[in-house]
């Protein structure tokens, strides 16, 4: 659903315009009002989140990503243009304020407030550790068993064992950065810049790419709907090093001896030569 977020009509006119979007919204979620507590969300630019803020319900946002809002890559989502144009925009009903910028956000968790992009009083520091940390475990493995079978965690770790690199895409082509392939040629390189005997490919749920041709020593683990973070909790999991463009998700990876991510400007750059 958070797809369709893109597809709100900012086109209509300005005077009907809120009303327009709130109807488009109320029809996606598949409902006009709820009655609610304390709403926690992870992403208030998806459409639950603007859903929420057309009917100026107020919530708590969750960091969509380990340290997240240390990253350029997420506020360039949420600040584009010019600041006095948005103020009055968002006045008007016309936009969309997110990423912490709402008026009905009540509090904004982050991991760590060392180094994030945001200013903000309502920013509030839960280390994931120290939650972690209460996590006895039964708790992991009730965790690791809602997403993977006893089949598929013994395949993973028979595919780990030795010098082994686990690549972690982004959906460049699907989110315009290039192309399908420009997004497996950069691929193609960081396999050969980086990578060991086997490579695993851990894809985005948002993916729709085949990476069965990228290297003989590729393989992709069948893993599209588990929150890779939950790997953390598969016993006896050691990977010599972790590579990505821009996933945040790296940063929460302790089975990995190395951890590499390009950056946004870095992934651009290398992109151009694949246009």
């Amino acid at each position: 659903m958070d797809k369709k977020a893109k597809e709100l009509d900012f086109f209509v006119p300005v005077l009907k315009r809120r009303k327009a979007l709130q109807g488009q919204l109320d029809e996606w979620v598949g409902r006009e009002k709820t009655e609610h507590g304390e709403i926690y969300i992870f992403n208030d630019s998806s459409v639950w989140g603007r859903w929420l803020n057309s009917h100026k319900i107020s919530y708590h946002l969750l960091e969509d990503g380990l340290n997240c809002f240390r990253f350029p890559t997420f506020l360039t989502y949420a600040t584009p243009g010019n600041p006095l144009k948005r103020a009055i925009k968002r006045r008007m009903g016309i936009d969309f304020a997110n990423f912490g910028q709402s008026r009905f956000t009540k509090s904004i968790e982050v991991n760590d407030k060392n180094g994030i992009l945001l200013s903000s009083a309502k920013v509030v520091e839960v280390p994931r550790k120290d939650l972690y940390a209460c996590l006895s475990p039964e708790d992991k493995k009730r965790i690791l068993d809602a997403f993977l079978s006893v089949a598929e965690k013994e395949r993973i770790l028979a595919y780990a064992e030795g010098d082994v690199m686990l690549l972690i895409p982004q959906p460049l082509s699907e989110d315009g950065y290039t192309t399908e392939e420009g997004k497996l040629e950069l691929y193609r390189e960081l396999v050969t810049q980086y990578g060991t005997d086997t490579v695993l490919i851990k894809t985005h749920p948002r993916e729709k790419t085949d990476y069965g041709d990228l290297g003989k020593n590729c393989i992709t683990l069948q893993l599209d709907n588990v929150p890779l973070e939950v790997l953390t909790f598969l016993e006896g999991l050691k990977i010599k090093r972790a590579v990505t463009t821009f996933s945040t998700a790296i940063e929460a990876l302790d089975f990995c001896e190395e951890r590499i991510s390009l950056g946004l400007e870095e992934t651009k750059k290398r992109l151009k030569k694949y246009e």
